[in-house]
């Protein structure tokens, strides 16, 4: 999926982060084709981040936290009418994003090992991808805060502030 970037721009893989790599690996499979470039800056800052065990808890933590705000952003009055519409749609696009998310999975298992802890952060990741996917399901990338997402994990320090 990185060959889609232009030349010189580092890969998710380039991360030592395994959470911030699924979900740029995650959203660079996701999102439409025109918006990946979008994501230069953040693979650029993921290329220099520190993957230690304590910031790496953190990040799953903020996904985590992430996740559960997007489910409660998707059940808004507005949102939830769109959701009645295209209900079999979304479900369609849930069972492929779980069958992608086992591929990752075992992709990153291959690549990293399984360091400790890295099921529990994984686990995170990957719910908040899926809630990213679902929630663009309804209503389009536009209206999921994945920047946010990736903002707070590319700052992300191991207490949390």
């Amino acid at each position: 999926m990185s060959s889609a970037l232009p030349p010189g721009i580092p890969t998710p893989e380039d991360s030592k982060s395994f959470v911030v790599e699924t979900i740029l690996e995650g959203l660079l499979r996701s999102l439409p084709p025109d918006r990946r470039a979008d994501l230069v800056s953040y693979l650029q800052a993921a290329a220099t981040l520190d993957g230690s065990e304590a910031l790496e808890r953190q990040r799953g933590k903020l996904c985590d936290r992430w996740a559960v705000a997007a489910v409660a952003a998707g059940h808004d009055s507005e949102v939830g009418r769109l959701a009645a519409r295209v209900m079999e749609e979304a479900k369609e696009v849930e069972e492929k994003i779980d069958a992608f998310l086992v591929d990752l999975e075992y992709d990153l298992l291959r690549r990293w090992g399984t360091p400790r802890g890295f099921h529990r952060e994984l686990n995170q990741s990957f719910e908040a991808l899926r809630e990213a996917n679902k929630l663009a399901s309804r209503v389009g990338w536009d209206a999921v805060p994945w920047r946010a997402l990736l903002d707070d994990l590319v700052t992300a320090t191991a207490d949390g502030s």
